[in-house]
């Protein structure tokens, strides 16, 4: 069932030190939990799978995952990149990684995190029509 909703992104920042996560807050997207049937050679493979479908005109400041990771001031910029984390909400958790702030601690304390897996860029049709399809699980 798809449902309106807001998420908080979590962009992984790569650092000589280990990473760093920007936090975005994202109202107005579409919101899908369902689950994903594949046969396999052991028999049936089931994975649950979130499908969130983010409007372009609910967002400002989007970069590609290259630019992101490039750009050297990255305020008010956000990107939607493979292994970036997404909570269904706004939440103003402080992800640093240390302990209690680390993703482990978000994933105890919050029920819809996911890892994204797959993004894909739905700029056809009509202006209104144009999204990004976030898979994530």
């Amino acid at each position: 069932m798809i449902t309106n909703a807001d998420m908080t992104l979590y962009n992984q920042i790569p650092g000589p030190d280990g990473p760093t996560w920007q936090r975005t807050q994202i109202r107005g997207v579409f919101w899908e939990d369902g689950k994903k049937v594949n046969v396999g050679e052991v028999g049936l493979i089931s994975a649950d799978l979130t499908v969130i479908f983010i409007p372009f005109e609910n967002t400002t400041g989007y970069l590609k995952p290259v630019e992101f990771q490039r750009a050297e001031d990255r305020t008010g910029h956000f990107t939607l990149n493979n292994g970036d984390l997404v909570v269904r909400g706004l939440i103003n958790f402080e992800l640093t990684g240390e302990k209690g702030h680390n993703e482990k601690a978000l994933r105890q304390q919050y029920g819809d995190v996911m890892t994204i897996m797959s993004v894909e860029t739905n700029d056809f049709g009509s202006p209104n029509m144009h999204h990004w399809e976030v898979t994530a699980k």
